[in-house]
């Protein structure tokens, strides 16, 4: 998934024109739903990955969208791919992956 990326300027600035392109509705519906999917209660996921839970819950709500770090490691806890969080794709693995 992404355990492997660097942080880049240009990779920030591809989420962020991906979500104003496409809004955020996506993202935050797939969130709330891989969630209730696993069974994890919004601290749980918070805790997973290294969030408040304030912080997790703005990005349920659609009042804040993650940085690449932050994307990354929940398509990592979800074991989906980022166009798959991000609403590009209705397949949840990447290519090559079963």
């Amino acid at each position: 998934m992404c355990g492997r990326w660097q942080k880049t300027n240009t990779q920030s600035r591809d989420i962020e024109v991906l979500y104003k392109s496409r809004g955020n509705h996506a993202f935050t519906s797939r969130i709330r739903a891989l969630r209730k999917e696993a069974g994890e209660k919004q601290e749980e996921t918070a805790s997973a990955i290294g969030l408040t839970v304030r912080q997790y819950q703005r990005y349920e709500a659609g009042e804040q969208n993650p940085n690449l770090e932050n994307f990354c490691a929940l398509a990592d806890h979800f074991g989906v791919s980022l166009d798959y969080l991000a609403g590009r794709t209705d397949v949840r693995q990447m290519a090559g992956e079963e």
